[in-house]
């Protein structure tokens, strides 16, 4: 219970630590079992927590967003579920406040030169932004920093 009162869990990440902590698999799966039906484990509330916490506090894509659920152990579908539930134009904000907040980090404004701008466009598929989107968001107009 202690793991859970710090911060949401996905199920297999429980697991993980359960059996790390010295837990046999099956104390592991009862204590699991035990959980889910309590309703303090739900792997889908968890990727859905997850994914807009990634998406507005950290300003991450849904690409390193997608990498981070896998490595907690959230199943393929669930991830794509709760992933699907982001829209264009809310990663595109989460893109544009990353990169704002590069250039404010990097004391960088506009104009960029060719070789601030790679090291922004870098940056973005870095947080896991697709290519186009990256793109788009360096070309935004009022902005002279593109990759035209």
């Amino acid at each position: 219970m202690r793991l859970l009162a710090l911060r949401a869990r996905g199920e297999e990440e429980l697991r993980r630590r359960l059996v790390q902590k010295g837990f046999s698999r099956p104390d592991a799966e009862a204590a699991l079992n035990h959980l889910r039906k309590a309703g303090y484990i739900d792997d889908k509330r968890f990727a859905q927590g997850l994914v807009e916490g990634r998406l507005k506090n950290k300003n991450w894509g849904r690409f390193k967003i997608a990498a981070e659920l896998a490595s907690k152990g959230v199943g393929r579908d669930v991830a794509q579920s709760a992933l699907g539930a982001v829209t264009e134009e809310e990663e595109s904000v989460s893109a544009e406040a990353a990169l704002e907040k590069w250039l404010k980090k990097n004391n960088a404004s506009a104009p960029l030169q060719k070789k601030m701008r790679e090291r922004a466009f870098r940056h973005l598929k870095s947080r896991g932004f697709p290519h186009d989107m990256v793109v788009r968001v360096m070309g935004r107009p009022g902005r002279d920093d593109g990759l035209d």
